[in-house]
């Protein structure tokens, strides 16, 4: 087998490595499938017909050296049929700066989806980059995010996080698998959450961090963007572009049933009904919201100093 068979057979494959026939049953499992590609995507493989692809007890391998003199190794199994999981990892081509210094990158990114016994799926994301750029002999940078997303048994988003740390380390960068054991969960500098209220509507988040104390520094509702539909949650204006003032109007039953009904998947369709039955007649005005916070200009100075 090889790339380009794995990915145009990949649904059929994953049923042959034992994946729980349940998954199939959420809506969701096109996401995990898609996340799977989009990985495999992104190492932009010309030859993807030569690269041979390793089956063996529920695992799928494989490894890439690209034409820049990347090195990328693929690794996707079936653990136990209530879980998958996929990471990529590459080892950059080395480059030498203007002062003279030999820069060495190396990135690794693993994704486990999840499925509970209510049919619920959760997307777990973890990558983290290191780097030895400017740093002193025995140091390195480290670059790490996580990422959770749920799905309920309808295949609707109704959570999504994401946390960022950046730090320098007293450690030397080696060749060693890169390991993603991590405390981001309780530790980061950053954190993004993004909850759904309504149909068409979720609640933004945006802590910051600065010497290990914890500032609110967005928090309002914001619509969200039907251009791909409302299954997943993507904010109208993108999660970074937060702004001091925000209204968002009301809506007739008409309205709001038409939303549901561009959703073509029946099972979708049933879990955005449920979010539209309030919708109706609701409306936001952050001036009006007491837990609204807009202190994104505040944290960007004191982070600054």
């Amino acid at each position: 087998m090889n790339v380009k068979e794995l990915m145009t057979n990949l649904d059929k494959i994953m049923d042959d490595m034992g994946v729980d026939p349940k998954f199939k049953e959420n809506p969701a499992y096109e996401d995990v499938l898609s996340e799977i590609k989009t990985m495999i995507g992104q190492m932009n493989i010309l030859d993807i017909e030569n690269v041979s692809v390793y089956s063996e007890g529920g695992k799928i391998s494989f490894k890439y050296n690209s034409v820049d003199g990347d090195r990328y190794s693929v690794n996707i199994s079936a653990g136990n049929p209530e879980s998958i999981s996929f990471d990529r990892e590459v080892e950059k081509k080395s480059f030498t700066t203007n002062d003279g210094q030999t820069v060495r990158v190396g990135e690794k990114v693993q994704t486990t989806a999840a499925l509970n016994n209510t049919g619920d799926l959760t997307l777990s994301t973890v990558g983290k980059s290191i780097d030895n750029y400017q740093c002193d002999q025995g140091q390195r940078n480290e670059n790490i995010m996580m990422r959770k997303v749920n799905y309920d048994k309808n295949g609707v988003m109704d959570l999504s996080e994401r946390k960022y740390s950046s730090s320098r380390i007293p450690l030397a960068y080696d060749n060693a698998p890169i390991s993603l054991n991590t405390q981001i969960e309780n530790v980061y500098d950053k954190r993004e959450l993004v909850s759904r209220e309504k149909i068409d509507t979720a609640r933004v988040v945006v802590e910051d961090k600065k010497n290990g104390y914890s500032t609110i520094a967005f928090s309002a509702v914001v619509p969200l963007s039907t251009e791909h539909g409302l299954k997943n949650m993507v904010p109208q204006n993108g999660i970074n572009e937060y702004t001091d003032s925000i209204e968002i109007p009301d809506m007739t039953e008409f309205e709001v049933q038409e939303m549901v009904n561009k959703e073509t998947n029946p099972k979708v369709r049933e879990g955005l009904a449920g979010y539209a039955q309030s919708r109706a007649g609701y409306h936001y005005n952050s001036a009006e919201d007491p837990n609204f916070v807009h202190k994104v200009d505040e944290v960007l100075q004191a982070k600054a100093m």
